[in-house]
């Protein structure tokens, strides 16, 4: 801020005025905190075992921990089909953890009936797995 002092008449109505000024105020930069990053230690499926009837699907949420028990965010997360692959598909193929360490996955059952497993990886190696039965009924 600078200050300028000029003389200033004054009015008969006792105030002083002076001359009319303009400034332009500088925005603060803002400062960006990035996202921690922890070692995730373990994962785990809502369900080990999913039952679905034929052409019904259901969702499995896989959650990521880090080893001081925060939640894992921004872990990729992929699915694989490790048997049954005509009884189910699994829609999205691969997620991101949101902020509470979780990932969701949606699996449909076709036409057939039969057993599926599908494991769920972590970026760096941790998996889990679940078992997809699909009946009839």
């Amino acid at each position: 801020i600078v200050a300028v002092t000029k003389p200033v008449p004054t009015i008969s109505d006792g105030y002083t005025y002076g001359n009319e000024e303009s400034f332009t105020a500088l925005s603060a930069t803002p400062t960006v905190t990035p996202t921690p990053t922890c070692k995730a230690e373990s994962i785990d499926a809502s369900l080990k075992t999913l039952k679905l009837k034929r052409e019904e699907s259901g969702n499995v949420t896989i959650t990521v921990t880090c080893t001081d028990g925060s939640p894992a965010v921004s872990e990729q997360v992929a699915a694989k089909i490790k048997s049954g692959k005509r009884y189910i598909s699994i829609s999205p193929q691969s997620a991101e953890t949101n902020v509470d360490g979780l990932a969701i996955f949606t699996i449909t059952a076709t036409k057939k009936t039969g057993n599926a497993k599908v494991k769920f990886e972590a970026a760096d190696g941790l998996k889990t797995t679940v078992t997809v039965k699909v009946k009839k009924e």
